[in-house]
């Protein structure tokens, strides 16, 4: 059995052992008073349990109704988790990396549409609030903050680390990255990227708060390297040098923070 997903943290194949996959999130709070629902459970590791979706996908969050819960700035936002709705996407996401049903079988992956077809026929503003990367942190999020945002905190026995930002800031900051991408001719596989994480940004409102959440992808370096972490600040002097127009200096900046990652998305292609 194969099992992977947006949202999954577990990998299983027959005859071996499962293991988890560690994850890091970019996540979309939204104020509460938005919403139609007022209440919210926040979700914690209590309510995590395995659900067998089928014979080839094992699902290891809660498919209850929820929303993690931040307070920011004296309001209350929530971030709901939309976990079967973004359980669908991700095995559709899945296929599209690795076609051909090498992995996940081509019935399966038609009976997921199926599926998410009828779901957004159920909730037609149902929208995923949580992008999740398995083993690093994609570059192209750190476009859209900055040192100023960064914060670190206590995961269990180790550091991990977080960005929060007004939705406002990081849509500014991406449209910014776009435009220095373009200018600079860098071609699309540099440029779609940054355009597809504005697109699924400009969905939400202004005044909702982006979160990059390194969770349990800090757990691939030590604490000291996660305390020194300068990702974001790399990713940032490099755009500020492509408008200067000093590539060489923007080149550096990216090969390094490129270089500092690579290990860790490796284990995307070794999994």
């Amino acid at each position: 059995m194969i099992a992977i997903c947006h949202a999954c943290l577990l990998v299983a194949q027959r005859g071996y052992h499962c293991r988890m996959i560690a994850a890091a999130y970019l996540r979309v709070y939204i104020r509460e008073d938005r919403l139609v629902r007022k209440r919210w459970e926040e979700h914690g590791s209590e309510s995590i349990r395995n659900v067998v979706v089928t014979d080839n996908f094992l699902w290891t969050e809660s498919t209850a109704d929820d929303a993690l819960v931040l307070q920011w700035e004296g309001d209350t936002f929530v971030c709901p988790r939309f976990a079967r709705l973004r359980m669908l996407e991700g095995v559709i996401a899945f296929d599209k990396t690795y076609p051909g049903g090498v992995l996940i079988p081509r019935h399966a992956v038609e009976m997921v549409k199926d599926q998410l077809i009828a779901l957004r026929s159920q909730m037609p503003s149902a929208k995923s609030h949580i992008l999740t990367s398995p083993w690093f942190v994609p570059l192209r999020w750190f476009v859209a903050f900055t040192a100023e945002h960064r914060s670190l905190y206590q995961a269990g026995s180790r550091m991990s680390l977080r960005y929060r930002a007004p939705m406002d800031t990081v849509k500014r900051r991406v449209d910014r990255g776009i435009r220095a991408l373009s200018e600079a001719n860098l071609g699309p596989g540099a440029l779609v990227p940054l355009q597809d994480l504005a697109r699924w940004l400009a969905e939400f409102t202004e005044d909702a708060v982006v979160e990059l959440d390194y969770d349990r992808v800090a757990g691939m370096f030590s604490d000291a390297d996660v305390v020194l972490d300068d990702s974001s600040a790399l990713v940032e002097e490099s755009i500020v040098a492509l408008e200067a127009g000093d590539f060489l200096t923007a080149g550096l900046r990216y090969r390094e923070v490129a270089s500092r990652w690579a290990p860790s998305q490796a284990q995307a292609f070794l999994n």
